[in-house]
């Protein structure tokens, strides 16, 4: 609209929209840090459930584990979406499974104001969001700052920088429908407008800058002018001269078509002459040999055969049925016929004989043999030659009567008599090569071709003397007189096509205007002195400190600044010898490192100390990766609320193992039945502690013993549930008590000083076996376990096996101190005995 406002062309209704502070994520509206307490009332975002809620940690990390599938990315995407990510591109879908699902997605986002206080604000997709949102910086593959670019490079784009970018892509874009908007009007043209009037020369001069006054004289139509024009009419059709010149033109058009017609007798000699005559006589002997040795080729084959006719067309379908169907389906990995003592004939089912095979082979031999090819090959040549009569069109008396009437009664009887003769011949040689007979030359042509010389020299002749008889001049001063009137009279009709025609030329104009206004320089140099400026030795050092937090310094990073259309490109180098783009050197999970880094040295250079939230950092790193990535984010969440999405177990027990004085809470979203997005606080199941997992097994018998009683089937099904999470529980205290952890589940590490509390006794191995094996007989999947249609122990009978675990796993503490303190004596050092 501002584009066009300053072209002068006049702009749609509405104000231009300018982008506010905290329009992009990251960039803060208040100087006061926010915290995110919990996404609520989620509606219509994928197949979540409309009402679902997820908290969060108010300070310290939040971890937000779930498997794939389980719902956890919707929830991330609306924090996304809401806190004005670089990417937000990615669409939240209604849930396609419910055809009542209508309308935007939805939710409310509860955060704290430290100058306000608890505020719930509302978010709806598509419509922007509260501006304190804005203030929440989010990371992930798609958000990141070092990106690699469509050139292959690995670059580095300060946080809010890609904004030229977009206005780069604004700015084209722009240009681009201003192009397809722009006037293309087409050249005013009057087939009644004669070329050289000014009438005509006044159409070829309009531009945008036609006066409105000069169309009004041009157009401008009288009841003077129109009896001057009535006038020359008149004395034109009364003119002697024009019936010569008409005269002249009607000779000159005859002499054209008597070329015309010598040319079409000419080429139709050439079809129908001696030597089609005879190419079609051997091809017809050629067809009679080939015919001859087909016979003969079936009397030598087949003359001793059972069944007459064995070279008819009827035998050769029949043949050709029989090998189709033997090669295709009764026999596809056999030749045809098929020979062998086990060969069945395809044709009546039973077994061939060695005779019968014998004279299959002799009638597979007739079949193909070389003068059936031969005889194909003649009678196509054959069909060629009779089809180029067919396709001839020759001259008919009727199309050139005008060229006949004007020769001579001797030359028109030899002309109609050659026309008829080639009619009469095509038909003839048409009949006798269709019924396969001989064909004779029968008729020998005369061209008329001097005849028709002749004429056209004396037509032209004719013509040319009957303009030099005729007296133009008085003709021509009125037929300019026509001309003038008649395209003036025609540019009277066209006015308000001129018109219109001007105002669109100025509207091309401005277009033109517009677009060259459009420019992507000014951007680029903006783009440049701001990057430059962020680009700070600060945020160089940051970024070299956080590669090292990450156990990235061998990377080390020097930073070029590279220009191109838009904008300024920090363009990432390694600092050595040889100038080598980052990209070409960097793993997927080595780009992945240096962006978080990129992520994480910005951070510093923030003024509020707001809420971050990461999804999947660690998608594509190795669990070396993975553990420093998780060290740096816990140090983090000593200073400001972090909130971490992930689907990697490893990388949520290593958090939890390094949040030693730093506030921690795991969310588990979980797809319950076909419903994701079930948020339960807490680590998952394959993450728990023994206790924790017996807690929730005591939630779990506690809810089946009510449909004991009542439905045995349905009761059945819970208590194997809960016996196949009982033995995984076993397998847990063996792991995590038993063995005190001294390799654990999704850690790398071997914990060998833990082998001070170890001591597994025969007792314990009794009791774990008895518990396993209990556990395996009642759980379902297992090669041990019953049919669900045997009844499972009853409610107290379960309690009592998860209390037995509950009773080993209390003597386990006591068991390990004794133990640790028992082998330390053995360590250290022994005292004699002294004086």
């Amino acid at each position: 609209q501002m584009l066009k406002v300053e072209a002068g062309i006049e702009a749609e209704s509405g104000e231009p929209q300018f982008p506010q502070v905290s329009g992009f994520s990251g960039s803060s509206a208040t100087q006061e840090p926010i915290t995110l307490q919990r996404i609520l009332n989620v509606q219509h975002v994928n197949a979540v459930e409309n009402g679902s809620t997820i908290p969060f940690g108010h300070k310290g990390i939040t971890v937000v584990y779930g498997e794939n599938g389980s719902g956890k990315s919707s929830y991330a995407r609306i924090l996304k979406r809401a806190c004005r990510a670089r990417d937000s591109k990615e669409p939240i879908h209604q849930n396609v499974f419910d055809e009542d699902e209508i309308g935007p997605a939805t939710a409310t986002i509860k955060i704290a104001d430290c100058g306000i206080g608890d505020i719930e604000l509302p978010w709806t997709d598509g419509v922007a969001s509260d501006d304190r949102l804005a203030s929440v910086t989010v990371f992930d593959s798609k958000c990141a700052r070092v990106i690699v670019d469509e050139n292959n490079e690995a670059v580095y784009i300060p946080y809010g920088c890609q904004v030229f970018d977009s206005l780069v892509n604004l700015v084209q874009d722009l240009r681009v429908r201003l192009q397809k908007e722009k006037p293309a009007p087409e050249e005013l043209s009057d087939p009644n407008i004669v070329a050289g009037t000014k009438a005509a020369k006044f159409l070829t001069q309009l531009s945008r800058n036609t006066k409105p006054q000069e169309i009004v004289d041009a157009t401008t139509w009288t009841d003077d002018l129109n009896s001057e024009l009535s006038k020359a009419l008149v004395a034109i059709a009364g003119s002697q001269s024009k019936e010569v010149l008409e005269k002249s033109r009607r000779l000159k058009l005859v002499a054209n078509r008597t070329v015309d017609l010598s040319t079409a007798i000419n080429e139709s000699i050439v079809v129908l002459s001696e030597n089609t005559v005879t190419k079609l006589d051997k091809q017809r002997d050629a067809i009679i040999s080939a015919e001859k040795a087909l016979k003969l080729a079936a009397e030598t084959d087949l003359q001793d055969e059972p069944l007459p006719a064995g070279s008819s067309n009827e035998w050769r379908l029949l043949y050709e049925a029989a090998r189709e169907y033997s090669t295709k389906v009764a026999n596809p990995d056999q030749a045809f016929p098929p020979i062998g003592p086990n060969a069945l004939c395809v044709l009546c089912q039973q077994a061939l004989s060695d005779d019968a095979q014998h004279r299959m082979q002799r009638f597979r031999k007739f079949m193909e043999d070389k003068s059936k090819e031969s005889l194909q090959t003649a009678e196509n040549a054959r069909k060629i030659s009779i089809n180029l009569i067919r396709n001839l069109q020759p001259p008919r008396v009727q199309d050139f009567g005008n060229v006949l009437e004007e020769l001579v009664p001797g030359d028109k009887k030899t002309t109609e008599k050659t026309l008829m003769l080639i009619s009469t011949e095509r038909e003839r040689m048409i009949d006798l090569a269709s019924k396969g007979e001989k064909i004779d030359v029968a008729a020998i042509f005369q061209s008329p071709s001097a005849i028709l010389t002749k004429l056209k020299t004396k037509l032209t002749t004719l013509a040319e003397q009957a303009e030099k008889d005729a007296d133009p001049a008085s003709l021509k001063q009125f037929e300019l007189i026509r001309d003038q009137l008649t395209s003036r009279k025609s540019l009277h009709h066209m006015k308000s096509k001129i018109e219109s025609y001007v105002k669109q030329k100025q509207h091309e104009y401005k277009y033109a205007r517009c677009i060259e206004g459009i420019s992507t320089r000014p951007i680029s140099q903006r783009s440049k002195e701001i990057i430059s400026a962020v680009l700070s030795p600060q945020l160089r050092g940051d970024l070299q400190v956080e590669l090292e937090n990450l156990d990235a310094a061998h990377l080390p990073l020097n930073v070029k600044l590279t220009g191109r259309e838009g904008g300024a490109r920090h363009q990432l180098m390694l600092d050595s010898a040889k100038q080598i783009s980052l990209s070409e050197v960097l793993s997927e999970g080595e780009h992945c490192v240096v962006a978080i880094a990129g992520f994480l040295a910005e951070l510093g250079g923030a003024p509020v100390m707001s809420p971050i939230v990461l999804d999947d950092p660690v998608s594509s790193l190795d669990h070396r990766y993975s553990r420093h990535i998780a060290k740096r984010l816990v140090e983090e969440a000593k200073n400001r609320q972090v909130i971490v999405f992930t689907h990697n177990i490893a990388f949520l027990v290593e958090i939890e193992k390094l949040c030693v004085g730093v506030d921690l809470v795991v969310q588990t979203v979980k797809r319950i039945g076909t419903v994701p997005g079930y948020c339960m606080e807490g680590l998952p199941w394959e993450a728990m502690g023994v206790k924790p997992r017996l807690n929730h097994l005591d939630g779990l018998i506690n809810e089946a013993a009510k449909i004991h009683d009542i439905v045995d089937e349905e009761y059945n099904k819970e208590a194997a549930i809960i016996y196949g999470l009982l033995r995984e529980t076993w397998e847990a205290f063996v792991e995590r008590e038993l063995l005190n952890q001294i390799v654990k589940r999704h850690d790398i590490d071997v914990q060998t000083l833990r082998l001070m509390e170890v001591e597994v006794t025969d007792d314990d191995c009794v009791r774990v076996y008895a518990g396993m094996g209990k556990c395996s007989t009642w759980m379902t999947g297992h090669d041990k376990s019953h049919e669900l249609s045997i009844s499972r122990p009853a409610p107290n009978e379960i309690r009592e096996d998860i209390l037995e675990l509950r009773k080993i796993l209390g003597e386990m503490g006591k068991r390990r101190k004794a133990t640790r303190e028992s082998r330390n004596a053995k360590l250290a050092p022994k005292t004699p005995e002294l004086g």
